[in-house]
């Protein structure tokens, strides 16, 4: 295959190193290294790097991606050693497994005459040499190297069988993330801007959540530094099972997540998220009782997201400044309206989801603004229906009917419903 040319490479190098941010610590990268896959955009780097950094999964991190259309994993030792970051990595994750292995092959252009001779035969002796190559390359970094399989459209899976081989040779490799797995629920949808191997927008915001799913795994493909980072991925977990109705589950994470203690009061801003985490899981899963212990060590506690929403459910009063995120500050309003028997409080909840049909947060509320309205609103089989439209929601449809159904105690979860599905939430402009 075509090597890239230089000027292609430094090309790479400026778009990876082109944004505003702060020089990162050494140690703290991600690179996030694909051929085909993210050559259409760079969403997936910013939608991981915000996962990531809203959970704290990663602790402090920075993610960049070097992106190569035309080069192949031949290419990727090479293209790493020209990426422009100077400093230690953390982590070089590559993407491998779309048409770049084959030579020449691309179904998605019938009349493309190729300009070398074409071939559906992998050389995996080629491809194990290329993996080995890069694996000496991110080592030269400080780096580990994980290999994730390349998601793949039905068309590919189909009329490029042999790209499946590729995966499937690595399967078994230590920290070995299979995305091919992830979207192959999924190949009704139109994630592929060419039907093979190029995610669109909608395509790359799903790599970034399945990537971000991995990386939540302990020790996982990039094995957490230190019990900061552990106790985040064990909370990420436990937030998750929580939306995702798996109680029991959600009890066992957050019990690893105490192996990991908080102190009587946060150090820093991440400990201050993980202490509101800690406080909504409590009173999810435990109630407010059990959630008051916690919910002491936020008493200085500045802005936080989650605080003011978790705060209004533990302690039933209202107080203090509204949150800076808009969505919490609308739940809170709504929250603090029924509770003082506002006569507009269903209007406020119907509002809120009128702006945020997807969130079954919203719809909780506006159930508890319907059952305190006169006369009193029925709301649950029209929020059951609003949340099924959503393919990507966080909240399966069968936990949100469930949730609705256990009243009022599903009011306790409402905080963590907030923490799991916010940093999922498009950023608002």
């Amino acid at each position: 295959m075509t090597r890239a040319a230089p000027a292609l490479l430094l090309a790479l190098v400026a778009t990876a190193g082109g944004c505003s941010r702060p020089a990162a610590t050494p140690g703290d990268t991600l690179v996030l290294l694909a051929s085909r896959s993210l050559a259409d955009s760079d969403r997936a780097l910013a939608r991981l790097e915000h996962l990531a950094a809203s959970t704290d999964v990663l602790g402090p991190v920075r993610f960049e991606l070097v992106s190569a259309p035309e080069a192949g994993p031949q290419d990727f030792a090479r293209l790493l050693d020209g990426f422009g970051d100077t400093g230690g990595l953390r982590a070089v994750i590559a993407l491998i497994g779309d048409l770049s292995a084959l030579q020449g092959v691309d179904p998605s252009q019938p009349n493309r005459e190729p300009a070398t001779l074409t071939s559906r035969v992998v050389d995996t002796t080629a491809l194990d040499e290329a993996v080995e190559r890069l694996a000496r390359a991110a080592g030269r970094r400080g780096a580990r190297l994980v290999l994730a399989s390349a998601p793949l459209g039905r068309q590919g899976r189909v009329e490029v069988p042999e790209l499946l081989d590729v995966s499937g040779r690595f399967a078994q490799r230590a920290g070995f993330i299979d995305l091919q797995a992830a979207f192959r629920p999924l190949e009704e949808r139109e994630l592929f801007s060419n039907g093979i191997d190029r995610l669109d927008s909608a395509g790359q915001e799903l790599l970034a959540r399945a990537l971000f799913a991995a990386l939540c795994e302990d020790p996982g493909p990039v094995a957490p530094r230190d019990g900061v980072e552990r106790r985040a991925r064990a909370q990420a977990r436990a937030l998750r099972c929580v939306a995702q109705g798996r109680r029991a589950e959600a009890a066992a994470e957050l019990a690893l997540a105490h192996q990991q203690p908080l102190g009587d009061e946060p150090a820093s801003p991440a400990e201050a998220r993980a202490a509101v985490r800690d406080a909504a899981l409590a009173l999810a899963l435990e109630g407010p009782e059990a959630a008051a212990r916690p919910w002491s060590r936020l008493g200085s506690v500045g802005s936080t997201p989650g605080l003011a929403l978790t705060g209004r459910l533990i302690t039933q009063q209202a107080g203090g400044p509204p949150p800076d995120e808009p969505f919490e500050a609308g739940l809170v309003a709504a929250v603090d309206a029924v509770r003082a028997r506002d006569p507009q409080a269903a209007r406020r909840a119907k509002a809120l989801v009128a702006d945020h049909p997807q969130r079954l947060e919203a719809w909780m509320l506006l159930e508890l603004a319907g059952i305190v309205a006169s006369p009193p609103i029925e709301v649950r089989a029209e929020a059951i229906e609003a949340l099924a439209r959503d393919p990507d929601g966080l909240v399966p449809a069968e936990a949100a009917a469930a949730l609705l159904d256990d009243w009022p105690r599903c009011l306790n979860a409402l905080p963590a419903l907030y923490l799991a599905q916010q940093p999922f939430a498009e950023p608002a402009p």
